[in-house]
């Protein structure tokens, strides 16, 4: 896949999005793959990737929004990122594999859960960018927050069973707490001076969350409704959790009943639910969960995004109707997705950027001929079901062929050229013509069924990879391919 290419071609589409006095991304680390996407929670569409990072862990962001911090699994480091660019400041090498990162809201610290045994906290100077201190412990960290003051981490052990929680400015552990399973996901209900009022845990064994006082340590539990539809126990019961930016709701994934709980705060009353999407597979009988992972939210607590990581998809869901508004393809097996917010001060208008153009000629010449095409002797072609003539449940959008003729005149390829050019958002390689047809274990759109058939079992296929290089803007006359 062309990414360096694709992600050069496609920038405009982030800088010429109309910025609002805090523009939010959400970034989706594909932990089963090389890439990391990047959503825009207006549009509720992929604009940016970032590429060539293998099993990526986690995006976090400095506070002005100028850095990206990305834990890479595969190279025991912590990968430092200038935002606007993509170029790498830095890469900070780590005691061992890691997990999840936590930056420190007054934006010196970086803290690193080191999930390798024997087990850690990485401590990083955001200013050196030196890594300044390894904190041991018994068992690898794997989920970690940091108090809006600053002034501690509070972190899981899986190995270990236990939450472990770290003063900053002494840089050591003050207190842990006992488990009873390998701790995930957690979340901060903070107070107004930016103390941490409640920690809200997630841990293997129980289905529901542990609502932790902070001051007290006294812990409550809160089991999740398990009445939706076949309940199976699987360990693995709440993974995913956070309260919204405004501090209103709590929201916590439930792979069982493959669905995420929404809940007041601060009372913790159960608001509602919502029943994520599934998909049917050829000749089983039972369908393919979502398998809901982590979540986050928009800068403005309006929506709230559930990794579905066996449907190399995100999920968003309204928070106040508490109803899923879109699905968005994404990369394989997303996992930790997170928030970025960008201070409107950081960002500046950029008036030379502009969008890549949709060739007239590269369509007529090369895209055309695909949609005539049978893929194979099972196959029909896209003609067959797609022109204006066709079955009434499909969408319409080929002109139909002249009597007698095998392909389309000059008028007849302007008006395909217009009704295609709506299925794509021009240097978006997720856009609708090239994810619908792909099979779904190609990063294909696995929600929606393709009633034709996916016509590209792979996205190395020639024609697929003839459709990529009209969006991303590829002319008859350019031999580079860019």
């Amino acid at each position: 896949m062309k990414i360096r290419r694709m992600l050069l071609n496609y920038l405009w589409l982030l800088l010429a999005l109309p910025l609002a006095a805090a523009t939010s991304r959400i970034y989706v680390a594909n932990a089963g793959g090389n890439e990391i996407d990047v959503i825009d929670p207006v549009t509720n569409t992929v604009v940016d990737v970032i590429p060539n990072v293998e099993a990526p862990m986690v995006a976090r962001f400095s506070p002005d929004g100028s850095r990206v911090y990305i834990t890479a699994f595969s190279e025991n480091a912590l990968l430092v990122l200038d935002r606007e660019t993509g170029k790498q400041i830095k890469k900070v090498p780590l005691t061992g594999k890691p997990d999840d990162v936590a930056v420190t809201k007054d934006g010196k610290l970086i803290a690193i859960c080191i999930y390798q045994e024997p087990g850690g906290l990485d401590i990083v100077d955001a200013t050196s960018l030196e890594k300044i201190k390894t904190i041991q412990i018994k068992g690898g960290l794997h989920d970690i927050v940091a108090t809006d003051d600053s002034k501690y981490a509070i972190a899981t052990s899986s190995a270990g069973h236990t939450l472990e929680i770290f003063d900053l400015q002494k840089k050591e552990i003050v207190w842990e707490l006992p488990l009873t399973g390998a701790g995930g996901p957690l979340t901060i209900e903070s107070g107004p001076d930016g103390s941490a009022r409640r920690v809200f845990i997630s841990f293997e064994g129980f289905h529901g969350f542990v609502a932790m006082d902070f001051a007290t340590r006294k812990l409550e539990k809160i089991s999740l409704p398990d009445q939706l539809g076949p309940f199976t126990f699987n360990g693995k019961s709440c993974h995913g959790i956070g309260v919204a930016p405004d501090g209103q709701s709590l929201w916590v994934n439930s792979a069982p009943n493959d669905a995420v709980f929404a809940y007041s705060l601060p009372d913790l009353k159960l608001l509602g639910y919502v029943a994520l999407p599934k998909m049917g597979l050829p000749g089983k009988s039972t369908p393919l969960t979502a398998g809901p992972d982590w979540l986050t939210f928009s800068g403005d607590s309006k929506t709230v995004y559930i990794t579905n990581r066996h449907l190399k998809s995100v999920t968003a869901i309204d928070v106040k109707s508490i109803k899923e508004v879109a699905v968005v393809s994404v990369g394989d097996s997303p996992a930790r997705d997170s928030t970025l917010v960008i201070p409107d001060a950081a960002v500046a208008p950029v008036a030379s950027a502009s969008p890549p153009t949709l060739d007239y000629e590269f369509f007529k010449t090369r895209v055309q001929p695909i949609f005539l095409k049978k893929r194979s002797a099972e196959q029909a072609r896209c003609y067959t079901c797609h022109e204006e003539r066709g079955f009434g449940h499909h969408p319409t959008y080929l002109v139909p062929l002249s009597p007698g003729s095998t392909f389309w005149n000059e008028e007849q390829s302007r008006r395909n050229f217009e009704n295609v050019s709506r299925l794509v958002v021009p240097g978006n390689p997720k856009s609708r013509l090239l994810i619908h047809p792909l099979a779904p274990e190609a990063g294909g759109d696995a929600l929606h069924v393709h009633m034709g058939g996916r016509k590209f079992a792979s996205q190395n296929d020639p024609d697929w990879q003839t459709i990529l290089d009209w969006v991303l803007g590829k002319k008859v006359t350019d031999s580079s391919g860019q």
